[in-house]
């Protein structure tokens, strides 16, 4: 899972760094694609639902006004999508693409926007990759490159979640690749994977 993680943030490395974040959701439902195709053609501008292969369709959008019943149905589907994400005025371009199966319908959402900041801060001599923080500020999970050794790594992000009110169990201090931070409304998971000079770092908010 850490590696499919690191894999898909990576190709997002060689894009110039902007103001604007990567925010990616998945889900999945029971109800065919077939339902799921004709009912989003039905209600939305002609040319934004595509087919992509046989059991596979995308709709794309860049704007400032996401269709109301693409937002609904973004809404509806994805738990951890604030709905202050969709609302008129943000800058927004999004991917969704659903797969079909025999068990249902697989649903992957891409977003590059201007978003509220998720809970972990942005240290200094670090890229956000991916935000895919949740509303509420304890839900998802953000990708981030760090650009410093694992170990200066670990050190700078301990010592920031701990300012952020996380404690931290005492760990091998050779270990420098795994951490599991609690504090009083939340914990998480902190992954750390050194690339080069440079340490990519997938935090996950571990919900109760």
């Amino acid at each position: 899972m850490l590696k499919s993680i690191l894999t898909a943030a990576t190709v997002f490395l060689a894009a110039p760094v902007q103001a604007e974040t990567l925010r990616q959701f998945h889900a999945e439902t029971s109800t065919p694609l077939s339902e799921i195709a004709t009912a989003l053609e039905q209600r939305l501008p002609e040319n934004m639902v595509a087919p992509l292969g046989k059991d596979t369709l995308t709709v794309a959008y860049s704007g400032n006004r996401v269709p109301p019943a693409l937002a609904g149905f973004l809404e509806a589907s994805f738990e951890n999508l604030s709905p202050d994400t969709l609302r008129i005025g943000r800058t927004l371009s999004l991917s969704l693409t659903l797969q079909g199966g025999e068990a249902g319908t697989v649903m992957s959402l891409m977003m590059m926007g201007n978003f509220p900041s998720s809970r972990v801060a942005l240290l200094k001599d670090s890229v956000m990759m991916m935000d895919g923080s949740g509303p509420g500020g304890c839900s998802g999970q953000v990708v981030l490159r760090h650009l410093k050794s694992a170990e200066e790594t670990a050190s700078d992000y301990v010592s920031a979640l701990k300012d952020d009110g996380f404690a931290f169990p005492e760990t091998d201090p050779d270990e420098v690749s795994f951490f599991i931070g609690h504090a009083p409304d939340c914990q998480i998971a902190m992954y750390l994977h050194p690339e080069q000079d440079t340490t990519m770092v997938v935090i996950r908010y571990l919900e109760d």
